[in-house]
């Protein structure tokens, strides 16, 4: 019975390193490889991977931004100056949530940022929980029990197995890379086509009044706020050109009120309504993305305001909501829908 158990503990030994190995090497979420990340035709865990990277080069950056896949787009590398130096956190389905403790694990660890921006999507009261079983999409751990689940949960051979049949390599592996690095993974442009985008803006109720997940978002926002004081970080916050289709969906849940209540919190710059930029789908590549000259408009309205058109902001692209002006943002976007209905 002695030899038997020695043998099996030793098969079982065997086995676990050797499950253990494969996971490790082969890493298709890119955990074990946070600083040489493999680019193939999967995505790496974006939340896990930059984070790790940015604590583990704490004086490379000083200025993120933040937000969903949306703000991929917007190449803010393009501000870098001897001072400032911008790196794009940028990660699928970024909620606010996840960017309140992303910011707090920066600060924590003494990354404390001189500029943060972050890009807010339609109304985002989620918790950052929602992605705790998604490999994609799993939060960066900061306790040891969190810890220790995280890299537990990546070590299933089975999954790194699968992958060696599913991921291919990308062409140019080093410009990937240094994309990653540098610039923080902005995504690449490819060919749009004008053959979807069609919306109506019949039927269209908007809410008016408030929700519980405009009430939760709020709370989170309010936080990111006192942490970005409280270190003297120069805080921007904007909406992201939603398109017209996703932006009508917001109108019902309640999208003015959502921004208005932000702009009572701090000022924020709002660049979605109905106007030329989200209503022509050359301007994005579905439904959900703006192309990097959209991002470049953003920017310019942000950064180089004499530059940008007055005839923009009219339509309701780029206005710089704040507490003053708040009540009458809200009352222009319900206005706005009854006229274009």
């Amino acid at each position: 019975m002695y030899k038997f158990v020695r043998k099996a503990l030793i098969y079982v030994l065997v086995i676990s390193l050797l499950s253990v190995t494969v996971s490790v090497i082969v890493d298709p979420y890119n955990i074990f490889h946070y600083d040489n990340a493999r680019m193939n035709s999967g995505e790496l865990n974006s939340r896990y991977v930059k984070t790790k990277y940015i604590l583990s080069n704490p004086d490379k950056f000083n200025s993120f931004i933040f937000g969903s896949s949306r703000v991929g787009y917007i190449h803010v590398e393009q501000l870098n100056d001897e001072e400032v130096s911008w790196y794009n956190m940028t990660y699928q389905n970024g909620l606010i949530p996840e960017i309140k403790e992303t910011i707090r694990t920066f600060v924590k660890n003494g990354v404390i940022p001189k500029n943060i921006m972050i890009g807010i999507d339609a109304i985002d009261g989620n918790n950052e929980r929602y992605h705790i079983n998604d490999l994609l999409r799993k939060p960066y751990p900061t306790t040891i029990k969190d810890k220790i689940s995280f890299y537990f949960s990546y070590l299933n051979p089975a999954i790194a197995i699968k992958s060696l049949f599913e991921l291919k390599p990308m062409e140019n592996q080093e410009l990937h890379k240094y994309r990653l690095y540098e610039y923080g993974g902005i995504y690449k442009e490819g060919i749009k086509s004008a053959d979807w985008g069609e919306w109506s803006v019949s039927g269209v109720e908007p809410l008016k009044e408030k929700n519980n997940r405009i009430d939760d978002s709020l709370e989170v926002i309010k936080e990111i706020c006192q942490i970005c004081e409280e270190n003297n970080i120069n805080l921007i916050l904007f909406t992201t050109p939603l398109y017209i289709t996703k932006y009508l969906d917001g109108m019902e849940q309640g999208y003015p009120i959502y921004i208005s209540e932000i702009a009572k919190i701090h000022d924020i710059y709002s660049f979605s309504s109905i106007n030329t930029i989200n209503t022509n789908p050359l301007n994005y590549w579905e439904d959900i993305h703006f192309d990097s000259e959209i991002g470049n408009l953003i920017l310019q309205r942000i950064y180089s305001e004499d530059e940008f058109k007055e005839s923009l902001i009219e339509e309701g692209f780029g206005i710089l909501v704040t507490e003053e002006n708040a009540e009458w943002y809200r009352k222009f976007l319900m206005e706005q829908l009854e006229e274009y209905r």
